[in-house]
């Protein structure tokens, strides 16, 4: 994960998302770091299928990754769904 961050710190954001698909096991700052990527590149439609990832994990309540979400949706003008 902490390359996941290194790639995203420098907008190598394709590379974020191209290793988050290889990753077998995902925690949460990669699901953020993921989130933030999908942001930099306003790739709503594939920042929604990973809100899915998140969501069917049963994951909640992380203030990074709710972060990114705002951040995603906002782009697309769809705050709502960022909840």
């Amino acid at each position: 994960s902490a390359l996941l961050g290194g790639y995203c710190q420098n907008g190598e954001h394709e590379k974020v998302i191209e290793l988050f698909r290889e990753m077998e096991e995902k925690d949460l700052y990669c699901f953020g770091t993921v989130l933030k990527a999908c942001a930099g590149l306003a790739a709503v439609r594939l920042g929604k299928e990973i809100h899915g990832q998140y969501v069917r994990r049963e994951c909640r309540d992380n203030v990074i990754v709710e972060s990114a979400l705002v951040d995603v949706y906002g782009k697309s003008g769809c705050i709502d769904s960022a909840t």
